[in-house]
């Protein structure tokens, strides 16, 4: 479309080649950049619940044969290896009931906003999905209007594509504040 409004079909479609292998080794490299943190955070979870199955409730026995009392915060950590262990199964299964009602609300119109802002909000992964969602918008404009697409149009079009509804929001509010002159975005 915006090739073909100024004669440089040849040289979009060049550009567009270009920001599809950027964007590509962009993902690639952002989703590898989180596999290990992922992985770190799984084998803690597998080692905190190998702990708190296993390891408390040997030691708790083991010190409930002194007739003892044992400090407060000791206690504390018994009670709540007690209650995982006795409820394992409860717990595994309230959590993936957890899991799966989020994935389904997530996917009603209008909650991938609110879960997005909230993911945004991950000291972590807030960081690295607000980086990417930027450069991937920054990169279709980029391409649009290196095309000869009028920025207006593009905004339209890049807050289709985006990877993230809430900033294919702040594009949208973007396209109708540009055509009366007003600020196109404000840091959020």
């Amino acid at each position: 479309m915006a090739g073909e409004r100024s004669g440089n079909l040849e040289a979009v479609l060049r550009r567009f080649v270009e920001y599809s292998k950027i964007v590509a080794t962009v993902k690639r490299k952002t989703i590898s950049a989180l596999i290990y943190p992922a992985i770190l955070v799984a084998l803690a979870l597998l080692l905190v619940s190998i702990i708190m199955l296993k390891v408390v409730p040997a030691f708790s026995d083991f010190y409930g044969s002194f007739n003892a009392q044992l400090p407060l915060i000791t206690r504390v950590l018994v009670g709540i290896s007690n209650f995982v262990v006795s409820n394992f199964w409860l717990l595994l299964i309230g959590g993936l009931a957890a899991a799966v009602a989020i994935a389904v609300w997530a996917r009603r119109p209008g909650q991938q906003a609110r879960l997005d802002r909230w993911l945004l909000g991950v000291p972590m992964i807030g960081d690295v999905a607000r980086k990417f969602a930027t450069s991937q918008m920054a990169r279709t404009l980029s391409t649009l209007l290196g095309g000869g697409l009028p920025l207006v149009n593009a905004l339209d079009i890049a807050a289709q594509i985006g990877g993230q509804p809430l900033h294919g929001q702040r594009a949208r509010r973007g396209r109708r504040a540009c055509p009366r002159g007003l600020v196109v975005c404000r840091r959020a």
